[in-house]
């Protein structure tokens, strides 16, 4: 028996409170994401505004991170069931990548903001004090 599950009076396996404050805080997360980054997604495909080369990296994050946040639910029933079955593996052998895929392509998105932004800082003090008008 794992620390992360407890037997209770008639030798069923429970989540423990660790496991009980996980799932909350991974269903939490879950609901907030997927939200959160569905209102960043509208909101730059509904406003002509904020369609800029800026926010093609905030809707890119705000995809790879709708995609993080729907493998939560999956981690969570993985981590309360304490046996193995042959679809349990094949449900991770999915999903794994899925999510490991998703929270690498969103360090990437975070790098290619902060380049985006440092050169376009360096344009503009280019033009500021270099070029005569």
């Amino acid at each position: 028996m794992d620390s992360y599950h407890s037997m209770n009076e008639s030798n069923y396996i429970t989540p423990n409170i660790n496991a009980r404050i996980t799932g909350v805080a991974n269903g939490v997360f879950f609901f907030v994401g997927i939200i959160g980054n569905s209102l960043v997604i509208l909101a730059v495909i509904s406003s002509k505004k904020l369609q800029t080369s800026t926010n093609v990296f905030i809707v890119s994050l705000a995809v790879t991170d709708v995609l993080t946040s729907l493998t939560l639910p999956i981690f969570v029933v993985v981590k309360w069931i304490n046996f193995y079955t042959p679809r349990l593996e094949t449900v991770c052998q999915i999903v794994t990548p899925i999510a490991t895929t998703s929270v690498c392509c969103s360090f990437l998105t975070l790098a290619a903001i902060a380049t985006n932004r440092s050169l376009q800082a360096h344009i503009e003090y280019i033009q500021r004090y270099f070029v005569q008008r």
